[in-house]
């Protein structure tokens, strides 16, 4: 899902995607929000569609820090 979200048709922005995307973190806010979906029974698709966006939203954070 994560990978899949991410592709793009200019070029430049799947290179900057592939080295970010090799360069993986312990992904944590992903992990802990299919730990908490499976508190309440069997992830869905849509839980791995939230996990995915929250490490979107988290990379996406970190890229605006380096720019800025």
């Amino acid at each position: 899902v994560y990978r899949e979200s991410l592709k793009s048709d200019i070029k430049l922005i799947n290179t900057v995607i592939g080295y970010i995307s090799r360069k993986k973190g312990k992904q944590l806010r992903p992990h802990l929000c299919l730990l908490s979906a499976s508190l309440c029974g069997e992830p869905t698709e849509n839980t791995f569609r939230a996990a995915a966006l929250i490490e979107m939203i988290h990379v996406a954070t970190l890229i605006h820090d380096d720019v800025v």
